[in-house]
């Protein structure tokens, strides 16, 4: 008789991570994932519907409200649609289109999660415009103060221009800092490559220019609309990375389903901030009387 133990007729079956022991733990921390997203929904949509129903009249005194909270909305330094004064000055106009349109443009081009900035030699034309929104703002208000400027005349088409270039460099540098902190699986890869994907973003910002200048009266609502939500985009940015970090979820969004949740929050956070210095900004105005 042969001493060989009996062979078992039966196949192995491979130890897998999707068996069935292993499924238990992976739903349990599934589902304790799933409720404290569906509380930070539940909280930022209840914020988001009570500020939107707070009493500040008709859409474009809405949108004056949303814009009073990082623009002076000087009259003089406003662009016009028909009779229409734009929620935002040239300068914050510029500024928030170029962020909004820019983040499209980068979208549409494929780096929605490219998580590396540009190249030094972007860098340095992008500090290069932050730099000229700086000095026209400079400019522009010192001949407010004084009469007269102090390099040379203002006008609200430059005023528009560096704003348009500052809302550019700003979502350059800022998106690639969102995808890196927010999602699971990002891009290595440069969301501006070199000056001809840079050239491609100025062009399109330069038709947007032309547009946001004629002035034409039908033209109110698509660039109040999208000024003020350049704003709310960028606003609603940062607050995203900053929930990100202090709930400690860098790096954990497979998904827009699971983006949501800090989306939400960034904008509810963003529409809070709006309406807290808005309040701050009329309490100094009686405390004061200054027109802040």
């Amino acid at each position: 008789m042969s001493s060989e133990n009996p062979v078992d007729p039966r196949p192995a079956v491979p130890v897998s991570p999707d068996s069935e022991w292993h499924s238990a733990p992976a739903e349990s921390a599934l589902s304790a994932r799933r409720w404290p997203n569906r509380l930070f929904v539940a909280l930022a949509l209840a914020v988001i519907l009570v500020t939107l129903l707070l009493p500040h009249g008709e859409v474009p005194e809405r949108l004056d409200h949303l814009a009073r909270a990082v623009c002076g909305q000087l009259v003089e330094h406003s662009f016009f649609c028909g009779e229409r004064r734009l929620p935002l000055c040239a300068r914050c106009t510029g500024t928030y289109l170029g962020v909004l349109v820019t983040y499209v443009m980068l979208g549409i081009m494929g780096r929605g999660r490219a998580n590396e900035l540009p190249p030094l030699r972007i860098l340095l034309v992008l500090f290069v415009f932050i730099a000229l929104w700086g000095l026209d703002g400079l400019n522009s208000y010192f001949a407010l103060l004084t009469g007269s400027p102090l390099l040379y005349e203002p006008s609200n088409l430059l005023r528009l221009i560096s704003g348009l270039l500052q809302g550019l460099a700003l979502m350059v540098i800022v998106r690639p800092i969102v995808a890196f902190t927010l999602w699971a699986q990002s891009w290595d890869e440069q969301v501006v490559r070199g000056y001809g994907e840079l050239g491609l973003l100025m062009a399109t910002l330069a038709v947007v220019g032309v547009v946001a200048q004629s002035e034409a009266a039908w033209l109110y609502y698509p660039l109040a609309l999208s000024s003020v939500g350049g704003e709310l985009l960028m606003l609603s940015l940062v607050n995203t990375l900053i929930a990100s970090v202090l709930l400690r979820r860098e790096g954990t969004a497979a998904n827009w389903r699971q983006a949501a949740p800090l989306w939400l929050l960034g904008l509810a956070a963003a529409l809070v901030e709006v309406n807290l210095i808005n309040l701050g900004r009329e309490a100094l105005n009686r405390l004061l009387g200054l027109p802040l």
